[in-house]
């Protein structure tokens, strides 16, 4: 239960653990870090129209076209492209099984359980923050192993 803003005896119910990935956050499967990409994965998949209901078609005909003017479909193209993209980056860098398993988990809900599971789900997961937040990938404490081990030569 949380409070609602401005109000001082006004609850509501939120739930926490509706989707997979929220579910291995909470049991420490996964760090805030790949909780955020996951996040970010699925918006992307919402607004690319993953979940999209049909259209009220007399709604449309009433109003004479979508509310903003633009082309409904355009928009969605473009981000299904950033959606695609994102899930290619993971493909190209860790595999096409781990990519394809991220999207999976994330978008479809499915159940990560095994062990092989969950590092494949983790390992897509920084992927995406590599891709998304170049500075990871510069970050010299990501290189700690290579700058302990003694020199050759």
């Amino acid at each position: 239960l949380e409070q609602v803003d401005g109000t001082k005896n006004i609850f509501r119910a939120r739930v926490i653990d509706q989707r997979e990935i929220d579910r291995l956050f909470y049991a420490g499967e996964i760090n805030r870090h790949q909780f955020a990409m996951a996040e970010r994965l699925f918006d992307l998949a919402v607004k690319a129209g993953c979940y999209v209901r049909g259209i009220n078609i007399s709604e449309l005909i009433i109003a004479g076209g979508p509310p903003t003017g633009t082309d409904i479909g355009s928009v969605v193209g473009l981000r299904a492209l950033a959606f695609t993209r994102a899930i290619r980056a993971v493909c190209e860098k860790a595999g096409e099984g781990i990519g394809q398993w991220v999207s999976v988990v994330v978008v479809d809900n499915r159940k990560a359980e095994q062990p092989e599971e969950l590092t494949a789900l983790r390992m897509g997961l920084n992927v995406l923050r590599e891709h998304w937040e170049p500075q990871v990938r510069r970050d010299p404490r990501r290189r700690i192993a290579a700058a302990v081990a003694p020199s050759v030569g």
